[in-house]
């Protein structure tokens, strides 16, 4: 009996992250590594789940897709068949595999998807997302250790004083925006990004 209800809940979840709709991580390398970021799920097309991540390029705002086109899975620009980077491997999920992505229209580099619920949350909490410079003295910006061009979308972010105070309240759309602080005397102060602070110094 407990071996079946430890195999059923084993099910369970395999079948919430294999169908979840949860964004994707996306690192790619090489001369389409502009498109790395955070993928949010949009629709089913051709019975598989669809991605966007919107990428700005030379001030121009573009749609980069992760999609099936109903036989493989492909990292394409508005039309399926200008693809750059395609993935043989399908397989009963609803989400695109993780590895095995091969080069097709860019000219090089490679392609990996990882799991990103609540993306940014994660990074919080494991290290990736730092503040940068610390301590700082004008601004600061968001930094990952990994490469990510966009959150994916507006990302409200408040600083706090020692004691708790609200200092600053602003939405920022991009990791590189930088956060102005030069009104805030020195001092320890605390940024707090979905639910998590990181300590910042200013000088």
């Amino acid at each position: 009996m407990k071996k079946n209800i430890l195999l059923y809940t084993a099910m369970f979840f395999t079948t919430i992250f294999s169908f979840s709709q949860e964004p994707l991580l996306v690192t790619i390398t090489g001369n389409c590594s502009i498109a790395s970021g955070i993928y949010n799920f949009t629709n089913i097309v051709n019975g598989k789940n669809n991605y966007i991540n919107y990428v700005t390029n030379e001030g121009e705002t573009i749609g980069v897709q992760i999609g099936f086109d109903g036989t493989m899975w492909v990292l394409y620009i508005d039309d399926m068949e200008d693809a750059g980077f395609l993935n043989t491997n399908v397989s009963t999920d609803l989400v695109p595999p993780n590895t095995d992505w091969q080069v097709y229209e860019c000219e090089n580099g490679t392609m990996v998807i990882e799991e990103a619920t609540n993306s940014i949350d994660s990074f919080v909490k494991n290290g990736k997302l730092i503040l940068y410079p610390n301590p700082a003295i004008n601004s600061f910006t968001f930094k990952s250790k990994k490469e990510h061009i966009l959150l994916g979308s507006s990302v409200n972010v408040k600083i706090f004083d020692v004691l708790g105070n609200k200092i600053k309240n602003i939405n920022i759309d991009s990791f590189n925006t930088p956060v102005n602080i030069s009104d805030l005397k020195k001092g320890v102060y605390f940024v707090n990004i979905l639910s998590k602070n990181i300590k910042l110094v200013v000088e």
